[in-house]
């Protein structure tokens, strides 16, 4: 193979150069929001965000199942914030 400093090189049919970049998925377990209704006279729902079988988070009971979705992943992203952003 012809490795001459005037070849450009492709990796995954992106130009290695710089800044160039690749995506690469992640190994650890899937993450899931899944919404319970706890109640049906009053509605009322509550999610977790699920990882590999542990609940990470779980919100508060709401009268809405989107607002119930929406907390949930609200509550995770602020957790995750609060652990690795400085």
């Amino acid at each position: 193979m012809d490795m001459s400093p005037n070849m450009e090189k492709f990796i995954n049919g992106r130009k290695v150069e710089i800044g160039a970049q690749w995506n690469h998925p992640l190994s650890w377990p899937h993450l899931q929001v899944v919404t319970t209704c706890d109640s049906t006279k009053p509605e009322t729902y509550h999610a977790e965000v699920r990882m590999g079988g542990h609940v990470l988070i779980r919100t508060d009971p709401t009268d809405d199942l989107q607002k119930a979705e929406r907390a949930a992943e609200k509550a995770f992203n602020d957790r995750f914030a609060a652990l690795f952003l400085v």
